[in-house]
């Protein structure tokens, strides 16, 4: 008995000192700024618990805007590399000027004109001056909106207060906040991809009508940035099991997801027949050279990122026919594939390793970096430099509690089965779509936007597992 005692007595001294002892060893700065801003969400939840929900919902907004617009007049980032040539190719838009579409980056990825009539009608209602800020500003009213949708989903699924939690937790993301200063198309495409998500999910989408807004919101979403495959990847699944598991529900799940699917495809189409008969683009939103993400994905020397030495080879150099691309790009596709096991395992954990642990950041400090320019802030001059290195440190730590949350919330499903629904594996399933796709197409450090926002969804039970 006593012995008993003395081993109970020194397991917790021991788990007593390591607790300070890890503290000591994972002490630093984005650490503490990580932990006193999930105490305050935690704080501030319970302290609007007694309010109208509408008050929440709002205070979510305001910080994740006013959070964004800070970042927004503070960083200047200019329009660079892709994000240039959207943005040129806008301004002519404004102007009623379509020539852009005579340039190859159009020709062979007209998918992203529907992103160019975005921002080109943003430009052409705030005017060409007021121009770049507009769209920044947009952009982050956009972003911030997520958030609020993140909450609406998540009530579904878990306690108010977690949801809440999450809500408040996805506004102060690091990346998606500064990102706001770069012309990407993944912030309102993500608001698009949850807003379908979210009536995809609905209660009562037994009538069709949410379905039938889910395959509207899912086709907006594509027509801005072509990912959403991957959430119909998921929907398919999810669809599958449910099919699979509950036999009463099989003709409305069948139905719900022909339904959004064919919605899907429908508004793809009329989008990009518009862009045809208006003469934007006579591409319309195809994709005329779909290997090309495979080509670059498989590039060892590159670590499945871009290759301006494939982009010399297929563009830059000798002028190619269609057909001679294609040549080309499958021959090097071939070798890329049959470099062997060892090395293309290795080239997908670099790809992974880019994907949720590379630096996001850089694109929105990489004008001001290795120049003189610094930041004033609390009276200390920052340069961009150390900004960028403390951004992606605090967005790595982001990330890590945000992956391990999700894996304790799936731990904590399996153990308590009656915790878990099919329609949150559909976030599940999407994360796990999205790793495996990127093992083989082109990878970028920025492309885990959307992931963040869904590791957001999961590590909701996660919250709740501790919560419990």
């Amino acid at each position: 008995m006593i012995t008993t005692k003395l081993l109970r007595l020194l397991l917790c001294f021991f788990i007593g000192s390591f607790t300070v002892i890890s503290i000591i060893v994972g002490l630093n700065v984005p650490f503490i700024i990580f932990l006193l801003y999930m105490m305050v969400c935690y704080l501030a939840v319970i302290y609007l618990k007694g309010y109208p929900k509408v008050l929440f919902v709002f205070s979510v907004f305001l910080l994740a805007f006013c959070l964004r617009i800070a970042f927004v007049l503070l960083i200047k980032t200019p329009p660079e590399s892709d994000y240039g040539v959207m943005y040129e190719a806008a301004l002519s838009f404004s102007k009623r000027d379509y020539s852009f579409n005579k340039l190859v980056y159009f020709k062979d990825w007209a998918y992203q004109t529907g992103f160019v009539i975005y921002q080109g009608m943003i430009a052409r209602l705030f005017g060409i001056k007021n121009a770049l800020l507009a769209i920044k500003i947009v952009n982050a009213f956009f972003s911030s909106i997520s958030c609020i949708l993140i909450y609406f989903i998540l009530v579904r699924f878990v306690k108010e207060e977690i949801a809440g939690v999450c809500a408040l937790l996805s506004a102060g993301l690091i990346f998606p906040a500064t990102f706001v200063t770069v012309l990407s198309n993944q912030h309102v495409s993500a608001f698009f991809v949850l807003l379908g998500i979210f009536f995809i999910t609905s209660k009562s989408k037994k009538t069709y009508s949410c379905s039938i807004l889910g395959g509207v919101a899912l086709g907006i979403s594509n027509i801005l940035r072509p990912e959403t495959i991957v959430v119909l990847c998921a929907v398919f699944l999810v669809s599958f099991i449910r099919f699979v598991k509950v036999k009463k529900e099989r003709k409305y799940v069948f139905l719900e997801t022909v339904l959004i699917v064919i919605v899907y495809i429908i508004v793809n189409n009329i989008a990009s027949m518009m862009i045809i008969k208006t003469g934007v683009n006579p591409e319309g939103l195809k994709n005329n050279n779909v290997l090309w993400k495979f080509v670059e994905g498989l590039n060892h020397e590159s670590k499945g990122g871009y290759s301006k030495k494939d982009a010399d080879l297929i563009y830059d150099g000798i002028p190619l026919t269609d057909e001679q691309k294609m040549e080309v790009q499958i021959k090097l596709i071939k070798e890329r594939l049959g470099a062997g096991p060892k090395k293309l395992a290795s080239l997908f954990l670099n790809k992974q390793y880019t994907l949720w642990a590379g630096d996001p950041t850089i694109w929105t400090f990489k004008p001001f970096i290795d120049t003189n320019k610094s930041v004033k802030i609390l009276g200390n001059d920052l340069s961009y430099d150390e900004i960028s290195l403390y951004v992606y440190e605090y967005h790595k730590l982001q990330m890590f509690i945000l992956i391990l949350l999700s894996i304790w919330g799936a731990v904590y499903q399996i153990r308590k089965p009656h915790k878990s629904h099919f329609d949150f594996m559909l976030y599940y399933i999407m994360l796990l779509s999205i790793a495996g796709i990127y093992l083989f197409i082109e990878v970028q450090a920025r492309y885990v936007y959307l992931p963040e926002v869904l590791l957001i969804i999961t590590s909701a039970k996660g919250i709740e597992a501790l919560w419990d």
